[in-house]
């Protein structure tokens, strides 16, 4: 049976990448983008809800009794600053609270709470790239989903290669300390060392600050762009990303690498 999964968010945009991770594990999504909406809603049934927790200007503690925790898994997600606060609404009956930070582990939480295993959300057949080379390529994401559909493009995309995985930078400088990587494949959002953070250590580093980057993130902020945009040896792809432009932004990374060399 597939799950529903209701989303209240005042900046749809901030969660485009939502659907590239749950509805690839068989979930029906729905958002609902102002308080005029969420009645009709809220007369259907729903295995999850996930909402900001001052959605529409309401107090958190008013909007958990509108949505009714006791029948429906309320899961918040808020800024930094209030997670103190996440105790006490975890007693007025939300399921857990997130910072917009950890949307990972907020995606974790829910597939634990729907008894879910995540599913690799397959590509369709990628063509070879032009005068592709077998090459090593490492992908940083907290999201098994993830990782196993960048895997898919890259081994369709440039047959023979070996594509190594990674949870977080931190998992991710391990296993470059270990292999020579041709290119990196990294999202910004993770757990423990973010992309951002892991980005900085290779570029402090004078083996590695030379090291190809496509950065794959479901929140491309203007710090990021204004940060990493111009940097020659990284690229920026936003998510949900097509087969297709990530096979061609890694063609042409790795031809100008063997230029430069």
């Amino acid at each position: 049976m597939t799950s529903r999964l209701l989303f209240l968010t005042n900046d749809p945009a901030y969660w485009d990448h939502l659907p590239v991770r749950l509805e690839s594990t068989g979930c029906h999504i729905e958002f609902v983008n102002s308080p005029a909406e969420l009645n009709r809603h809220l007369s259907q049934n729903w295995n999850v809800i996930v909402s900001d927790s001052h959605f529409g200007g309401q107090e958190p503690e008013k909007l958990l009794g509108q949505l009714k925790p006791q029948k429906n898994p309320v899961f918040f997600y808020t800024e930094n600053f209030a997670r103190d606060l996440a105790e006490s609404w975890k007693k007025l009956g939300a399921k857990d609270v997130f910072s917009k930070l950890r949307r990972g582990e907020l995606i974790k939480s829910i597939q634990a709470c729907l008894q879910m295993e995540p599913a690799a959300a397959m590509p369709a057949s990628v063509a070879p790239a032009p005068s592709a080379k077998s090459s090593k390529f490492l992908v940083v994401d907290d999201s098994p989903t993830i990782r196993k559909f960048v895997r898919k493009i890259i081994e369709q995309g440039f047959p023979g290669s070996e594509v190594f995985e990674a949870e977080d930078g931190r998992t991710a400088m391990h296993e470059l300390s270990g292999q020579k990587m041709d290119l990196i494949v990294t999202d910004m959002q993770m757990p423990g060392v973010d992309g951002m953070s892991f980005i900085k250590t290779l570029h402090g580093n004078a083996l590695l600050n030379k090291k190809p980057i496509i950065i794959l993130s479901g929140m491309v902020t203007h710090e990021m762009q204004n940060e990493l945009g111009s940097v020659p040896t990284v690229r920026i792809i936003a998510k949900p990303a097509e087969p297709g432009a990530i096979v061609k932004t890694i063609q042409s990374l790795l031809t100008q690498k063997t230029a430069s060399n």
